[in-house]
């Protein structure tokens, strides 16, 4: 997940069990993080520090499965939510990382 403000990330996080990501983490966990956590039963995040691993953290595992789109909803907006009949007006906006934009999106995909 990635959440940025004004153009500046301010929360990443990611995990593949198995693997060292806390490279990718980024920023303090978000208000959100922490109540799901707590509705969960489970102990708070703290920065830089990957949750152990047990049969609690399981349950925040599969949590993380739908993180993204629920926080997007109580950030913003849910992309789940979207539909055919969503009311649109206005300019929808994508942001790139810088990754994203030295690899440049596929052709047709974006106006740049």
């Amino acid at each position: 997940m990635l959440v940025a403000e004004r153009g500046a990330a301010v929360r990443r996080f990611a995990y593949i069990p198995g693997e060292d990501t806390g490279h990718l983490e980024l920023g303090a966990p978000l208000g959100y993080e922490q109540r799901r956590r707590a509705e969960l039963g489970l102990l708070p995040l703290v920065a830089g520090r990957l949750p152990a691993e047990g049969d609690e953290e399981d349950e925040w595992m599969w949590e993380l499965l739908e993180l993204a789109p629920r926080l997007a909803g109580e950030l913003s907006l849910d992309p789940l939510s979207l539909g055919p009949g969503t009311p649109v007006r206005g300019t929808g906006v994508l942001a790139l990382t810088p990754y994203g934009r030295r690899m440049r999106p596929p052709a047709g995909a974006l106006r740049l």
